[in-house]
């Protein structure tokens, strides 16, 4: 019995950090949702993958997010709008707190320079129109 205790303590332990994850969504400046459904525990020096939709396209979006020691966030983001999505791909860039309210650049035309600067704000993610 204590062994199977020990076993389960262990994989417990030693699980991926998106079995703690939760679901954040945001609002730009520009009235488009951005919805990240699985967001792993931000920790300062630990890089998190990031996957989620920019819904204006619902196109998909993918990067990393790093919580610094001083507990800021900075994100850098792609979105993958290019046809059949009807848009361009982009980049984007934040400097946010732990959950994603902040400011940065935002790449709209895909040629990796910062055409426009956003402003992200958290919502409540049943807020966010549904796919």
């Amino acid at each position: 019995m204590k062994s199977i205790v020990g076993v389960l303590i262990a994989l417990t332990l030693t699980m991926p950090s998106v079995a703690f994850a939760k679901k954040i969504c945001v609002i730009d400046n520009y009235g488009v949702y951005w919805i990240f459904p699985k967001v792993a525990k931000l920790k300062p020096g630990k890089v998190v993958p990031l996957s989620g939709v920019f819904r204006d396209y619902n196109a998909p979006v993918s990067g990393t997010a790093l919580m610094t020691s001083a507990g800021a966030v900075n994100i850098g983001l792609f979105v993958h709008s290019m046809a059949p999505f009807d848009g361009n791909n982009a980049t984007v860039s934040i400097a946010a707190d732990g959950d994603f309210n902040g400011t940065g650049k935002y790449d709209t035309n895909g040629d990796y320079v910062s055409d426009v600067g956003i402003t992200w704000i958290n919502v409540d993610c049943d807020t966010a129109p549904p796919f």
